[in-house]
């Protein structure tokens, strides 16, 4: 089962009749939930279009031995801007054409009891039984969580969002919220949407140094920007709320060992995502004080004070 990453457009909506409710107290606040217990939540392909429909909660997995298992829930988690603006920038660079495919995660719940073979369902998972296809896998105590939509490689998925520093905190904060009952009916957890628009892309305009993850002290210094091994610029902006800008890396040597790159700059409510050619895409969480925390090192970037 190999996968071609592809983060695709989202179709559709959370249901309204769905409630709200403190299952997803805690969870990280870069994504948006929802918990369907006692069902399996699964992506029908009709008329070109995807819905996103509830089945019984039963799946038949791995091919050679194949293994029944009945589903506890369905844990479904989104990203807007890597669900939606990312892939279409992508797209057109690529000079692709815009998929219109499914666009959740879905996690799917084996509680890990009796009737559960654990050997036989994980290796049941690890089969590479459709092209494109390999599952993810996470295991705590009381259950056994996997992903596997149709042809795609969902261990490909949950690893960019480890690139991106996203992955960690969501696994953690579901592991503590399956210690607690499980919800009877579906509960939504719009932890991301909740978030207004802080900033547009303009109020990013200027230049930032990079302090490592043990700062304290993130008040700006000269002495900080000549350490600093790496110096951000964000000097132009568009309409359509990308910007761009140059990093410097090898920043604190002489300038005859500065690398220049180019970067492609994204806000997303809360969140400041930026490509670096040559670096792949990094998340950045915009804090109070001004500064941008990287999601996967803890590194900042603080703003040099114009002059």
């Amino acid at each position: 089962m190999r996968i071609t990453f592809s983060i695709v457009f989202l179709i559709g909506s959370f249901l309204a009749s769905a409630q709200k409710g403190s299952f997803f107290e805690g969870f990280p606040d870069y994504f948006d939930y929802e918990f369907r217990p006692g069902v399996c939540s699964i992506w029908k392909d009709s008329s070109a279009t995807y819905k996103l429909v509830d089945e019984k909660a039963e799946m038949t997995l791995g091919c050679r031995d194949p293994q029944k298992v009945k589903i506890a829930f369905s844990l479904l988690f989104r990203q807007p801007f890597l669900h939606e603006t990312y892939p279409k920038y992508y797209n057109k660079l690529e000079q692709q054409s815009i998929s219109s495919n499914p666009t959740f995660y879905i996690l799917y719940g084996l509680e890990k009891n009796d009737s559960l073979d654990r050997a036989k369902t994980l290796t049941a998972l690890g089969e590479y039984c459709i092209y494109g296809q390999i599952n993810f896998v996470h295991e705590n105590d009381d259950y056994l969580l996997f992903m596997m939509p149709y042809a795609v490689n969902s261990a490909g998925l949950m690893e960019n969002l480890n690139k991106l520093g996203m992955r960690a905190e969501l696994l953690n904060s579901i592991d503590r919220a399956l210690l607690k009952e499980l919800p009877k009916e579906r509960v939504l957890g719009y932890r991301h949407d909740e978030f207004k628009d802080q900033y547009a892309i303009e109020h990013f305009s200027g230049a930032y140094i990079m302090l490592g993850r043990e700062a304290q002290d993130l008040a700006y210094s000269e002495a900080k920007e000549k350490a600093s091994p790496r110096k951000l610029s964000i000097s132009t902006y568009s309409k359509s709320g990308r910007g761009k800008g140059k990093v410097i890396s090898n920043y604190n040597q002489k300038r005859g060992n500065w690398h220049l790159d180019d970067v492609q700059i994204w806000v997303d409510k809360n969140l400041l995502f930026l490509e670096v050619e040559g670096w792949g895409l990094k998340a950045y969480r915009v804090q109070k004080n001004g500064s941008l925390l990287n999601l996967e090192h803890g590194y900042r970037y603080i703003r040099i004070p114009e002059s």
